[in-house]
C-alpha cells in the first residue's frame, strides 16, 4: 500500500458508509441542499464525538475507532459534494440563495441533480 493514495478499500468503506446514512436517513445527510450549514456541522461534530470516545481507555478498540472514522470521513465527503455543488452553481450563475442558509434554492439543481440535467429540462 503507498502512502500516496489512499486504498481502494478504505474509499469503498466510506461510499459505503454514505450510502447506509443516506438510505437510513432518508436523504437528510450533509449532501443535500435543504439542510443548513449548522446542520452539517452538527452532524459531522456528533460522529467526530464519537471518534474521540472510541479513544477512551474503556470504549477503545482498532474496529471501532476504524468504524467511527469512516463515518467521519463519509459525511465530510457528503459536506465536500454539497459544497462543489453550490461553488460550480455560484460560478454558473445559477445559484439562487445565499450560501449556508436553510431557505430553499429558486433553483431546482443541487447534489442530486446535475447542472447538465437542469439546464436540460429547462429546454424542453
Amino acid at each position: 500500500m503507498s502512502g500516496m493514495h489512499l486504498s481502494r478499500l478504505t474509499l469503498d468503506a466510506i461510499e459505503s458508509e454514505y450510502i447506509r446514512a443516506h438510505v437510513k436517513h432518508a436523504g437528510h445527510t450533509p449532501k443535500s441542499q435543504h439542510m443548513s450549514d449548522g446542520e452539517r456541522l452538527a452532524i459531522l461534530g456528533e460522529e467526530f464525538g464519537e471518534v474521540c470516545r472510541a479513544l477512551t481507555y474503556d470504549n477503545g478498540n482498532a474496529e471501532k475507532l476504524v468504524a467511527e472514522l469512516i463515518q467521519v470521513a463519509a459525511m465530510a465527503a457528503a459536506w465536500v459534494e454539497y459544497a462543489e455543488s453550490v461553488r460550480d452553481a455560484r460560478r454558473n450563475g445559477l445559484w439562487s440563495r445565499p450560501y449556508g442558509k436553510s431557505v430553499k434554492s429558486k433553483v431546482p439543481f443541487g447534489p442530486d441533480i446535475s447542472e447538465a440535467e437542469y439546464l436540460a429540462s429547462e429546454e424542453t
